[in-house]
């Protein structure tokens, strides 16, 4: 009798057809994930495989940082709308927040990072404690219901408003504040993909230079007075073509900031990269970073300028990177004196004409009325320091649960005798992110931000990584990628004792500290 041949129930599939489809097969209900348990077939963004999460989370994280700088800049030719930042910001935030709860759905996180996250929503839920705090309850009810019955949109100056979405030209509110961690965790699924960590380095050198290119513009007058740019002249000092220079960003003291941060990606990047393209690029980006820096004249800019300075010599000792560091800074330096001798700091103009004249987010300044003089940069500071200190020690109430989002130039208005209220000599932003955290969202929220930061470094295995610097064996431990976040992320804690979060680099922030933690859980990694 002859033997029958068995055939296979189903079609094998090749691994590589399989490696090449996009979504999970439908026919297999094991495999079929859904939200909230629903069957529809809308949940095939559930059913991603790895790769094309990897692609989206870049994707979203690219969308952020673009559209932010985009909406930032066409202020400067739409000035009456403030609110565009956000507006643009938000679309981002928005693709976040739903991308975190599908890696989430998808079990993708790993239980490392569970601390640091849960630490993080309890900073989130004490700061709406203190925005409820900073208004009047029986008030706010009212304005609500006015709200959504009648659809009035007078409150949109309250406190409450404002500490949802932010002043308008700032965007730094709730919703802000709650996308920053979305991020963070979209990033920490992101770095397992060094592909992606290498793509997303390109995008914000990218975007550094295109700020950049826009501050050529900035600095030239011809161009710059056609186009009425922002910081062409400083009214709140009376300080007339300055030709500030302010890219993409909401002024020259953020720019700077913006441009320190990434940094160190173009520095270490073009010794460390194999790509030759890649390292012209980042070369020729790191010359025009440190030019603008100083450019900007102001002190974040010089000393943002200092700390590349100092990664090059530690962690890119090579004679082009010095020669073109050098050429930079004798440029950049050199500039300063064109609009300006002997070489000024304009940080106290740059201050108030970004709070009051751009966004009129606080008073005006009368220097009569203050300690300080308009060229006198250090003693600025210790006047805008001291005066939040003052506010966030005001009552213990204030000292435990802050002013509220966005609320600190509110906070500082003096009344005479009169009940004539007076807001000169107030501002918004007290220029360092530590002191300012402390006066809008009260000391708990501090606390909880500095332990968010411990934990979160804590993961990144710091030691192990930079013992790199002593080769072993003839091998370095870890990777250049690696390092590079680490630096940019302590270049942004150390420079946020001059400036404050913002729109343009926080976002940048918590990206590099979600690569650098999931980074930091690879063990035997390879040399570089």
């Amino acid at each position: 009798m002859p033997k029958i041949k068995k055939v296979p129930k189903t079609k094998k599939v090749s691994k590589t057809k399989k490696e090449k489809e996009l979504f999970i097969n439908y026919d297999d209900e094991r495999a079929k994930k859904t939200i909230f348990g629903t069957t529809e077939k809308s949940n095939f963004i559930l059913n991603m495989r790895i790769e094309q999460v990897d692609k989206l989370a870049f994707g979203i994280i690219s969308l952020a940082i673009i559209l932010s700088a985009i909406g930032t800049f066409l202020t400067e030719f739409f000035r009456e709308i403030n609110e565009l930042p956000m507006m643009c910001f938000a679309v981002a935030g928005v693709a976040a927040m739903v991308f975190a709860l599908v890696v989430y759905q998808k079990r993708l996180y790993s239980k490392s990072i569970l601390l640091p996250t849960i630490v993080y929503a309890v900073l989130f839920l004490l700061a709406i404690v203190s925005a409820v705090l900073s208004t009047d309850i029986a008030e706010a009810v009212k304005q609500f219901w006015n709200y959504f019955l009648y659809r009035d949109r007078t409150f949109l100056s309250n406190n409450i408003n404002i500490a949802l979405k932010g002043f308008p030209g700032r965007g730094e509110g709730l919703f802000t504040l709650f996308c920053y961690i979305c991020f963070y965790l979209i990033a920490v699924r992101l770095s397992q993909s060094r592909q992606y960590i290498q793509k997303l380095f390109d995008v914000f050198v990218f975007l550094g230079c295109l700020q950049c290119f826009f501050a050529l513009f900035q600095i030239i007058p011809p161009i710059a007075k056609f186009f009425d740019f922002t910081y062409n002249n400083l009214f709140s000092i009376t300080k007339l073509d300055v030709f500030l220079p302010n890219g993409a960003s909401a002024s020259p003291i953020i720019f700077a900031n913006f441009l320190a941060i990434i940094a160190p990606i173009a520095i270490i990047g073009a010794v460390k990269t194999d790509s030759k393209k890649r390292k012209i690029f980042y070369l020729i980006a790191t010359f025009f970073f440190v030019f603008f820096m100083l450019k900007s004249q102001t002190t974040i800019g010089l000393v943002g300028a200092v700390i590349s300075l100092l990664i090059a010599i530690f962690f890119a000792r090579k004679a082009f990177m010095l020669i073109t560091m050098s050429l930079a800074l004798l440029l950049g330096v050199g500039s300063c004196f064109v609009y300006s001798k002997p070489l000024q700091f304009y940080d106290t103009g740059i201050i108030w004409e970004d709070s009051s004249y751009r966004i009129e987010a606080s008073g005006f300044l009368k220097i009569s009325k203050v300690p300080f003089q308009k060229d006198s940069t250090i003693k600025t500071y210790q006047y805008l320091w001291s005066e939040t200190l003052n506010v966030a020690t005001e009552t213990p109430v204030r000292f435990m649960f802050g002013v509220g989002e966005e609320q600190l130039a509110l906070a500082q208005k003096n009344t005479t005798q009169n009940m004539i209220v007076i807001y000169d000599n107030t501002f918004d932003k007290t220029y360092n992110d530590f002191i300012y955290i402390l006066a809008t969202r009260g000391i708990f929220v501090l606390v909880l931000y500095i332990l968010f930061l411990i934990f979160a470094f804590r993961l990144c295995n710091i030691r192990q990584i930079f013992s790199a610097l002593s080769v072993k064996n003839g091998k370095t431990f870890g990777t250049w990628q690696k390092k590079v976040c680490i630096i940019s992320c302590f270049v942004y804690l150390l420079l946020s004792l001059l400036s404050f979060s913002a729109i343009e680099t926080t976002p940048i922030f918590f990206v590099l500290l979600g690569l650098a933690v999931a980074t930091g859980r690879f063990e035997g990694a390879e040399t570089d």
